[in-house]
């Protein structure tokens, strides 16, 4: 899953890899999908992404199993510190 928002340079250089990915590799056990954090903000609480424009966390992959956050880059949190999956 990709946390972007649309107006953030790096998010939108990332946008065409992203959707071909998607269409290269989507499966029935794989799934691909974009989030838009201006029109969810509440995912950024439950995800601890910081949403401001200029945070080094945009664009935010995760990748889950199940349900469960199995790893994210970057691994960072809001509040700079490493998050270890």
């Amino acid at each position: 899953m990709e946390f972007y928002k649309d107006y953030v340079d790096i998010c939108m250089s990332t946008k065409a890899i992203w959707n071909e990915f998607s269409c290269l590799y989507t499966t029935n056990y794989l799934k691909f999908a974009e989030i838009n954090i201006d029109k969810v903000p509440k995912l950024c609480e439950r995800f601890n992404i910081d949403s401001k424009s200029f945070s080094n966390q945009l664009p935010t992959l995760i990748l889950f199993e199940e349900g469960e956050e199995i790893i994210r880059y970057p691994n960072i949190s809001v509040n700079n510190s490493r998050i270890f999956r």
